[in-house]
């Protein structure tokens, strides 16, 4: 049997999804708290399977729980069925496994059915990281789910013992092809139903909502979406402000999409999909049961996120080269010179591998205003030295 699951991983993490089976929890205690990290804004946790720790994922815009292709391979999972996971552009095939016991912390589960779908690489060429997989829905709609941003920390509550007393507010979240869905007001105007996405590492508009509010005629930085599926063009835009769940969140930055098609962002029963670039200001609960989400006032609220300062995007190669994908017009990028599918062979001398791979790159671009990096590029036959002065891009 075939089954269709749908998702767009970097801008986006598995979006939605009409399949679900799942194990039961061997034993889970009450408010168990998991030590996690958060990686250009996506949150991991370690997750021990077969006697392996790996970070994987926290994803409630998974409508299934991931494993890594490669990961699955290596602990000798024998694929069972075949599974169409739908990304940005289009879909792609993949099946899924049987994992047969998995732990979280102090939660143990047995039999745990997966969609495994080659994430590793993907994310590693563009994040720097290697989830080994996602928990997704099929994982979390067993517990109550709360994620603390600012102090890396995730926890996990039995839902009939779970009763919340705290200063947050609760609000109804349907659950909708298995994808948490709550309102939302961007600018007081474009209000809505908006999917809440953990995997999502951006907020963003969907195809429709951009073309009937114009937004892709709003000034921003041009990025490429990349995904399960294939890429596709977008601009990251500053809104005056989100109202969620009777917070106001100024100046989120959120993605717009600049070319139609299908994909994850062709859903028109939502506004857009909400992710961690406004998530990240909240300690949040998600709780299934109930279908309530509770926001409560995190230590990142009011505090600006710290956002790339160049206009360069970049994904790595085989090999371990870095390519230049985009350098967004009208930023420091395009002024150095920077043209996508350039070769980066060194920053002021050091190589990218010495340097400490792609996520060390990421940090290094978002330095502070005025900082000069000397770049080595290859293009074509040419070697170039390129100068890339960092400033304010919103």
């Amino acid at each position: 049997m075939k089954r269709t699951i749908a998702g767009l991983f970097i801008t986006l993490a598995l979006c939605s999804a009409v399949w679900a089976q799942s194990g039961q929890a061997a034993s889970v205690a009450a408010g168990e708290g998991v030590a996690a990290r958060v990686i250009e804004n996506q949150v991991y946790v370690p997750v021990t399977v077969n006697g392996q720790e790996r970070l994987w994922l926290l994803d409630c815009g998974a409508g299934a729980s991931v494993i890594d292709k490669g990961f699955a391979d290596e602990l000798g999972l024998e694929k069972t069925g075949d599974v169409q996971a739908m990304g940005a552009a289009g879909t792609v095939q993949a099946g899924f496994v049987t994992v047969p016991h998995l732990r979280v912390g102090g939660i143990e589960m047995d039999s745990q059915q997966m969609v495994a779908l080659g994430i590793a690489p993907m994310m590693r060429r563009n994040t720097g990281t290697e989830p080994a997989g996602i928990l997704g829905y099929t994982f979390l709609s067993q517990f109550v789910t709360k994620v603390d941003f600012a102090r890396e920390e995730v926890t996990f509550f039995r839902p009939d013992s779970f009763a919340y007393r705290g200063p947050g507010r609760a609000i109804r979240m349907d659950v909708e092809d298995n994808i948490p869905v709550v309102d939302m007001a961007v600018d007081g105007k474009f209000r809505g139903r908006w999917r809440l996405d953990l995997g999502a590492a951006a907020a963003v508009f969907h195809h429709q909502a951009a073309e009937k509010y114009d937004l892709a005629a709003r000034s921003g930085v041009e990025r490429l979406a990349i995904g399960v599926g294939g890429r596709k063009r977008s601009r990251l835009v500053r809104f005056a402000d989100a109202q969620l769940a009777g917070f106001k969140v100024k100046g989120p930055i959120i993605s717009v999409p600049l070319e139609a098609g299908g994909g994850a962002l062709a859903s028109t029963s939502v506004v857009g999909t909400l992710g961690n670039t406004i998530l990240r200001e909240f300690t949040l609960y998600l709780d299934y049961r109930h279908n309530q989400a509770i926001f409560e006032r995190g230590g990142n609220f009011g505090k600006e996120l710290v956002l790339d300062r160049s206009g360069l995007q970049v994904t790595g190669r085989e090999g371990g080269s870095f390519e230049v994908l985009c350098a967004a017009p009208n930023t420091p990028a395009e002024k150095a010179g920077f043209k996508a599918g350039d070769i980066i062979e060194s920053v002021d001398g050091v190589s990218l591998e010495e340097l400490g791979g792609i996520g060390r790159l990421r940090e290094m671009l978002r330095a502070a205003p005025g900082t000069r990096y000397q770049v080595d590029v290859r293009r074509g036959d040419e070697n170039l030295s390129l100068s890339l002065v960092l400033a304010e891009l919103f």
